[in-house]
C-alpha cells in the first residue's frame, strides 16, 4: 500500500535452509570484525576459537568466523523482510537494467548531496570521456545501457565503494607513478598496497579516464554476478541460487545489508519508483523467522 508500483517475487531455489546454513557454515567463509563486532556474533567452535588462550583465529584483516545463530539470522529472508529498515529490505532488489523503468530523474535524486551530482574534468582528447562533458550522471546512465546493470546500483556501488565525498586516490586521477588512471570499483584493491594494486589494475585494464572507469567497471561487475543469476545483493553474497556457495561477493555475514542501505536509502525516498525485489523461499524453513542474536562486547 505504502510503494504501490513494488513487485515482490517469490523465489522458490529448491534448497533445505538448514542444509544452507550448514554450508554456508562450513570452513571460514563468513565473517564478523574483531573489532567493530561484539564478541558474542564470533563463532567460538575449535576451529575458530582458541580455549587454551581465550584468542580467536583471524584471517589477515582482523576478521574471524560468524557464529552460527549470527549467520542464521542474516541467512533467513524472513528476517529481513521490513519496509522500514532499508538496508534488509533493499538487499532483495532486482539490480539488472529496465530501460523503461530506470530514469535519469530518479538517479538524480539518488546521488543528490554527494560528489556524483557534480560534474567532473574530463579529458577532452578522450573519446569516450568527452562525450559526457564531465556527467556523472549521464556516465552512469551509459554504463548502465551497456552493462545490463541498474544505474541506480552502478552509482550505489561506487558510493559504497568511495564515499559520498569521492576523495579516494583510486578516483582521482593523480597518485604518484599512476597518474591519468581510475578504479571507481575498487577492483583488486587489497593487499599491502591498497591503492597502488587498484590503479595498477585499472592500468592493465586502460582505464584511463573516469568515463571508462565507470562503463568498463559496470561491465565487470555485471558479467561476474548480474548474468550469473546472481542478480540482487542477497545473492551476491550468499549464492543459494546456483548452488556454488564460494562464488560470492564478499565474507562479512553483513555486506548485503550495508549495500542494500545504500541503495534503499535513495530509493525509498520516491515511492513511485518501480522496483521488483526477489525473495528466495527455502524448503523446510524453521517455524518462526531467525531472531537477531544480542551483541555483547
Amino acid at each position: 500500500a505504502v510503494y504501490p508500483n513494488y513487485i515482490f517475487l517469490a523465489d522458490y531455489i529448491g534448497s533445505d535452509f538448514t542444509d544452507v546454513l550448514n554450508i554456508e557454515n562450513s570452513g571460514f567463509a563468513k565473517t564478523v570484525n574483531l573489532y567493530s563486532d561484539g564478541a558474542s556474533w564470533r563463532a567460538m567452535d575449535e576451529e575458530n576459537y582458541d580455549w587454551a588462550t581465550g584468542t580467536w583465529y583471524e584471517d589477515p584483516r582482523d576478521w574471524t568466523k560468524v557464529s552460527r545463530e549470527v549467520l542464521a539470522f542474516y541467512l533467513d529472508p524472513r528476517s529481513s523482510i521490513d519496509i522500514n529498515d532499508v538496508g534488509r529490505l533493499y538487499q532483495f532488489v532486482i539490480q539488472s537494467y529496465d530501460e523503461k523503468a530506470q530514469t535519469k530523474e530518479i538517479l538524480l535524486d539518488e546521488i543528490s548531496g554527494t560528489f556524483l551530482e557534480k560534474t567532473y574534468e574530463y579529458d577532452k582528447e578522450d573519446e569516450v570521456d568527452k562525450k559526457f562533458k564531465g556527467s556523472y550522471a549521464d556516465v552512469i546512465m551509459e554504463a548502465a545501457k551497456q552493462s545490463g546493470v541498474s544505474p541506480y546500483v552502478i552509482a550505489a556501488t561506487i558510493l559504497q565503494e568511495q564515499g559520498a565525498g569521492g576523495t579516494s586516490p583510486l578516483i582521482t586521477g593523480d597518485y604518484k607513478g599512476l597518474e591519468d588512471y581510475y578504479n571507481f570499483f575498487n577492483f583488486a584493491a587489497a593487499g599491502q598496497d591498497v591503492i597502488g594494486n587498484g590503479l595498477r589494475y585499472a592500468k592493465e585494464h586502460e582505464w584511463d579516464s573516469v568515463a571508462d572507469s565507470i562503463i568498463e567497471g559496470a561491465k565487470r561487475y555485471g558479467e561476474g554476478y548480474i548474468r550469473n543469476n546472481q542478480d540482487t545483493y542477497y545473492y551476491k553474497d550468499f549464492n543459494v541460487i546456483n548452488k556454488v556457495y564460494w562464488h560470492q561477493y564478499a565474507s562479512a555475514v553483513y555486506d548485503q545489508v550495508s549495500s542494500g542501505y545504500t541503495l534503499g536509502k535513495a530509493l525509498k525516498a520516491d515511492p513511485d519508483a518501480p522496483l521488483v525485489f526477489r525473495i528466495p523461499v527455502y524448503d523446510n524453513m524453521p517455524p518462526a523467522p531467525a531472531p537477531r542474536p544480542e551483541e555483547n562486547a
